[in-house]
């Protein structure tokens, strides 16, 4: 069993200051080094030697995928400032590494510390947003899954939780959101129930996650078309503040993405004009993966819309509404 991390706990040139997350693999933890605050996400490792094992690989494998990326809607990771003068010295910078001082030595990352809480938190506590707020919002973090998509990488698990704000949300300044959590992306096989996801997922992945297709036909589904399906999904949520397979029983929620279509944006939202309304019904949330539009198409559509300078308007009392 590995010691949980506590406020005051060094590793490297860190010093734990909190817990950001609990997740299925790792731990997010905020961190402070040299009078700069970071995310460490530091694997859990308090399974079997399997688990450990996989959840180690886990770590690795996504430091590796997020050090090859640079794009300002995906979290940065950074090169680790370790305490060891040997590995300083190296000639090549180093993204991950064992933290010793932890019982059964986990690895870790470094990333930036978001501190603007999450998109489905702020469409729950202050939303349904406008439709400039919602497409600029979701616009942007689909110019980051462009990037990723031009990478040959698809994300595979985009959902509101997995949106973050870089700042602190204020009426009357920009938003920054930015896409987290590459786990998936970076070919980390996790149980859907584990990955928390099951709302967000397409229908093909549906049909193999419940076993109405063989395993082998996984391969056969194009996952960058699975994450159009969430794009959707974000838009409608941020629009509606509901979800458009709104059931928390599995098989029901499985009847719903397989055979329902969502009720109308606009009966929970009268300001979404139709044609966003049918873009995100008929296009985004398509059962049909090929009637889905290309990230391209998204983005056109949705950015007449809203543009790329939205200013923050829904916020309420209580929720980061002053500086």
């Amino acid at each position: 069993m590995n010691l949980e991390t506590k406020p005051g706990d060094v590793i490297g040139s860190y010093q734990i200051k909190g817990l950001i997350n609990k997740g299925g693999t790792a731990n997010v933890v905020l961190a402070g080094s040299r009078g700069v605050d970071y995310a460490l996400k530091i694997t859990r490792v308090d399974g079997t030697a399997e688990q450990n094992q996989q959840n180690n690989i886990a770590t690795r494998k996504e430091a590796n995928l997020l050090s090859s990326l640079n794009h300002d809607r995906i979290v940065k990771v950074f090169p680790l400032e370790l305490a060891s003068d040997i590995i300083r010295s190296m000639k090549n910078e180093v993204f991950y590494a064992k933290a010793t001082e932890l019982s059964n030595a986990p690895w870790y990352f470094a990333m930036e510390y978001l501190c603007g809480n999450t998109l489905g938190n702020y469409v729950k506590k202050c939303g349904p947003l406008t439709v400039p707020e919602s497409t600029n919002i979701v616009g942007n973090i689909g110019l980051g899954l462009g990037y990723l998509h031009e990478k040959k990488f698809a994300h595979n698990d985009v959902k509101p939780e997995n949106i973050v704000f870089r700042k602190r949300i204020v009426k009357g300044e920009a938003y920054d959101p930015v896409l987290i959590d590459f786990g998936t992306a970076a070919g980390v096989k996790r149980f859907v129930d584990e990955a928390g996801s099951w709302y967000v997922m397409s229908p093909e992945r549906v049909r193999v996650a419940t076993g109405r297709v063989a395993p082998e036909q996984a391969s056969q589904i194009n996952p960058v078309k699975a994450d159009m399906w969430s794009l959707g999904i974000l838009l409608y949520q941020s629009l509606t503040n509901s979800l458009p397979f709104p059931s928390s029983d599995q098989r029901r929620l499985t009847s719903q993405i397989l055979d329902d279509i969502p009720e109308s944006t606009r009966k929970r939202n009268k300001a979404v004009p139709k044609e966003l309304d049918d873009f995100i019904i008929d296009n985004c949330l398509s059962k049909r993966p090929e009637e889905r539009p290309t990230i391209r198409e998204f983005l056109e559509f949705i950015y007449q819309y809203s543009g790329r300078g939205v200013l923050a308007e829904s916020i309420k009392a209580g929720y980061y509404g002053r500086k």
